[in-house]
């Protein structure tokens, strides 16, 4: 009997574990939960690729729930640009880990776009994604030495699977909606009991740009996330561009679930000809705040000229771009 509780009890702990790298880490990584989104949005979005007139390249870091052990660390890379006049490629890597949990992703995005309008174009994109899951035993503690039900489950697996995205702009707003893990495509752990299917999320995003004057520039951003089983969650951040050089902005993030998700938000960053560089930092107001020092993430980004002598080509009247903004 105590053999048979003990193993009900692993199986228990497998599940959380299978739910920590499918469920809430595959927020992270698979849509990672980053204040600074808008930078790297072909992560969320495939249809983003080639919407600029340079290729980003950006790569970002977030520490989330910082003095908290097993607490998430998140690393993503992304570039896109276009690769004709209405088709673009993008390239984006994440990895992250949580506490014995990590993965590591890769997805190439391709987008097509379609001139609505002189100022208004919708792009379509698609991105298929591999993922490797992994798993460190040795940072598991059970009550029975060699369970072999631990001793049963792989360290690693791997998976695949698609994004699929719309995104909708013109010179001031922007609007996205996108799909990741379209197909739920299987995680395999090699035991019956460590099987379990990525969780399909859905993603709106907005952002509007106006010129106050000639100084400021308002550019208010907007996330929301839903996956089924799981509280919404959703950001606000009200921000400015002071002459296109500095940005600062603060909002804030709510979620459908009883004290959980809430945090005041705050961002700046500096821009200087291609090069960036930005900060956000992620104040929880929920109980696990109480125990952390909040969440923090740091940008870098370099924007590699499409031609001529490191200026921006200029744009021509059959172009498509995406609305001018310092973000990408």
């Amino acid at each position: 009997m105590k053999n048979i509780l003990s193993h009900t009890r692993m199986t228990r702990v497998m599940i959380i574990i299978l739910s920590v790298i499918t469920g809430q880490a595959a927020i992270a990584q698979q849509t990672f939960q980053h204040t600074l989104f808008r930078n790297q949005l072909l992560g969320l979005n495939p249809a983003i690729a080639g919407t600029q007139d340079h290729i980003p390249l950006a790569l970002t870091h977030r520490s989330q729930w910082v003095g908290l052990e097993g607490a998430p660390s998140t690393q993503v890379f992304t570039v896109h640009g276009p690769a004709t006049k209405k088709a673009g490629l993008g390239l984006t890597m994440i990895n992250d880990q949580t506490g014995p949990a990590g993965t590591f992703s890769i997805q190439l995005s391709y987008a097509w776009k379609v001139k609505l309008t002189d100022t208004r174009t919708l792009s379509f994109g698609l991105a298929p994604a591999l993922y490797q899951f992994s798993l460190d035993k040795s940072k598991l503690t059970t009550d029975q030495a060699g369970d072999p039900l631990l001793t049963g489950v792989n360290e690693k697996s791997i998976s695949a699977d698609v994004l699929a995205g719309v995104y909708f702009y013109d010179e001031k707003i922007a609007v996205g909606f996108s799909i990741p893990n379209l197909l739920r495509s299987e995680v395999f752990f090699g035991d019956a009991l460590a099987t379990e299917r990525l969780p399909r999320h859905f993603i709106l995003t907005a952002s509007y740009s106006d010129t106050l004057n000639a100084t400021w520039r308002f550019n208010p951003l907007a996330i929301g996330r839903y996956t089924p089983g799981a509280p919404a969650q959703g950001d606000l951040t009200l921000r400015g561009v002071y002459k296109e050089t500095a940005w600062l902005g603060l909002g804030g993030r709510a979620s459908t679930a009883k004290d959980k998700g809430e945090a005041l938000l705050m961002q700046f960053g500096l821009d200087h000809g291609p090069y960036s560089i930005g900060y956000s930092y992620d104040y929880t107001l929920s109980t696990i705040g109480e125990n952390s020092g909040g969440s923090h993430e740091i940008l870098l980004r370099y924007r590699i000229p499409l031609c001529g002598q490191g200026k921006v080509r200029k744009k021509k009247e059959d172009d498509i771009v995406a609305p001018i903004a310092p973000t990408d």
